[in-house]
């Protein structure tokens, strides 16, 4: 898909662990815990993408038509463009991806998945000097 294609242009899957996960290789019924926690162990890493990191947040919610954000304590921002001229600044974060294997409930044990999220580094974004949010309430957005 769009999302396998940004990361695969950030070299991501050079970087995705290489190991053989008991999950696809291990009926279900036969996982044990420690199956499930040699996966969790074994895809647990942070990729540091960095300012150009930023990029793929860009990219991901321009495909959903989404081009402006609000972020909890630091303001509004446009992200890829700003369409409708707010003169908003763009949102800039250092990014890195996440991997890991998200267990979904304990039992079954075979309930997980693999994941990789993208997270911007909320000390590497500089506050707006605009904000959608009542500072003194609890943003609804």
């Amino acid at each position: 898909d769009s999302i396998t294609h940004m990361l695969d242009a950030h070299a991501v899957l050079n970087n995705i662990p290489v190991f053989e996960p008991r999950k696809y290789v291990i009926p279900d019924a036969s996982l044990t815990k420690a199956d499930r926690d040699f996966d969790r162990r074994q895809f647990s890493k942070i990729i540091e993408l960095g300012a150009s990191g930023a990029y793929l947040i860009h990219k991901y919610y321009a495909e959903k038509r989404c081009f402006y954000i609000q972020v909890e304590n630091k303001g509004f921002y446009h992200l890829i463009n700003d369409p409708a001229g707010l003169g908003v600044p763009q949102f800039n974060p250092a990014v890195s991806l996440r991997l890991r294997a998200k267990t979904h409930s304990s039992e079954p044990i075979h309930n997980y998945s693999f994941r990789a999220v993208l997270t911007g580094n909320m000390k590497s974004i500089t506050p707006s000097p605009y904000d959608i949010c009542d500072a003194s309430k609890t943003c609804p957005i």
